[in-house]
């Protein structure tokens, strides 16, 4: 581990090329991948270590936290029918209390704090203060631990409760450039995962109700468009999981060929506070911008008003989330 001028927090293998950077003052976030591919570095996240201002998606990897995607009550749903509103933000009810919340939750915008360690880890972590409780009003603390093992880089979220207890959903948008390594098309890329359901959206981002049986274990190409923006669920096995492979990298070349997105609870003696159900595995991309987002989720959309997906915490309790990223080689 080292840290640049920049306070960018920085894990390294060599043996494959593999630079991992955390900014701890933009979301105590995964800020940049590089990888070496057949004897070129390149940059895997969209716009990594580009933290300038942009009018679309910011890239890189945020968590979202304590909601995934949007929270509308029907009253703001409403107005957002009637052309009023911003739809990058939102609201929930909670108890008797109308609360207003953006898009993901808040965590991504707030600097965390970065701990110095002798260990092949960064950890930073997030507390409540006034401005946090504008949003949510509990309190809390997160710590984060980025490990580089191989080829796997692995986040471990510990959600810890305040005296009151808390609820909350949890996710990370992780965005990668396409086409991997930079060789090949976009729609070149090849998808496949542990899901076995889609979960199907309304035109304001909401889950519909509507689920059908949908085998992702079976290859396909992102040529097919309704990849770009679905949700996914049915996860069967322990582990949630999606791979974007590049047919242009072969196994013998000694190059990474994909990349496996994982996500699982950690369970705490023993004890799972996780419903395998509310394990998604969420698809966004735009081909025209060269960028495609995995993103593991516990809970779904609109969590906080439905109440549905999401983790409880009595006073004191912990909660440990794990995001994987590995390099197929």
């Amino acid at each position: 581990m080292w840290m640049s001028e920049d306070k960018l927090f920085k894990l390294q293998n060599d043996e494959w090329g593999i630079t991992v950077t955390i900014s701890p003052e933009h979301g105590g976030e995964i800020s940049s991948i590089t990888v070496l591919f057949e004897g070129s570095v390149k940059e895997v996240l969209y716009r990594g270590n580009d933290f300038s201002e942009v009018s679309g998606w910011r890239g890189r990897a945020p968590l979202l936290w304590p909601a995934v995607g949007r929270s509308y009550t029907q009253a703001y749903l409403d107005k957002l029918k009637a052309g009023e509103g911003d739809p990058r933000f939102g609201e929930y009810d909670l108890q008797g209390k109308t609360l207003p919340i953006p898009i993901h939750g808040f965590a991504m915008r707030k600097p965390w704090e970065p701990y110095i360690t002798d260990s092949d880890s960064i950890l930073c972590s997030l507390t409540s203060d006034g401005e946090t409780r504008r949003y949510y009003p509990f309190d809390f603390k997160i710590e984060v631990e980025y490990k580089l093992v191989g080829t796997k880089i692995t986040a471990t979220y510990r959600i810890i409760s305040g005296e009151d207890g808390m609820c909350f959903s949890i996710g990370n948008h992780i965005s990668f450039n396409l086409p991997l390594g930079g060789k090949g098309m976009y729609e070149d890329t090849l998808f496949r995962s542990s899901a076995r359901k889609v979960l199907e959206l309304t035109e304001y981002g909401m889950l519909s109700g509507i689920e059908k049986d949908m085998d992702f274990s079976l290859v396909r190409s992102l040529a097919d468009e309704t990849l770009h923006d679905m949700v996914t669920g049915g996860i069967t096995r322990d582990e949630a999981y999606i791979e974007l492979l590049n047919p242009c990298f072969v196994k013998d070349k000694g190059a990474p060929y994909g990349i496996r997105v994982s996500q699982r609870e950690i369970p705490i003696s023993g004890i799972r506070k996780a419903n395998p159900d509310n394990f998604l595995l969420v698809l966004w991309g735009e081909p025209d911008k060269g960028y495609f987002c995995p993103e593991p989720w516990y809970g779904g959309p609109n969590s906080l008003n439905t109440k549905e997906g999401l983790i409880h915490l009595d006073a004191g309790e912990e909660f440990l989330w794990e995001m994987g990223v590995e390099f197929l080689v």
